[in-house]
């Protein structure tokens, strides 16, 4: 199971970098992957799963706003949210493997 999160993760957000799906794409799979990324969630802290997930979907809206922007906004750079959609994601990945979280969602 290690790395395989931030192996899918990494895989769509090349597709979008390179053009090869688009925004709505992009965004529509981002917000259904919570559900498949939960699957192995440890029984045992069931309470920071939702924590974890509506953090993904406020950075998932704050990534679709900062499409209306056409070049970086310091409330929405792309560059940073997706540099934060990275780091949930390994936060995540260790947590499932784990059972504890490497730090709280931020």
């Amino acid at each position: 199971m290690k790395a395989k999160l931030y192996a899918e993760y990494s895989q769509m957000l090349a597709r979008y970098q390179s053009k090869d799906i688009q925004l709505f794409e992009f965004l529509q799979w981002a917000r259904q992957w919570p559900s498949e990324a939960f699957k192995n969630w440890p029984g045992e802290q069931l309470q920071l799963r939702q924590p974890y997930q509506d953090l993904w979907l406020d950075l998932i809206d704050r990534f679709e706003s900062s499409a209306l922007f056409t070049e970086e906004s310091c409330s929405f750079s792309q560059n940073d949210l997706l540099l934060s959609m990275s780091r949930w994601v390994q936060k995540v990945e260790g947590f499932i493997s784990s059972g504890s979280p490497q730090g709280s969602p931020s």
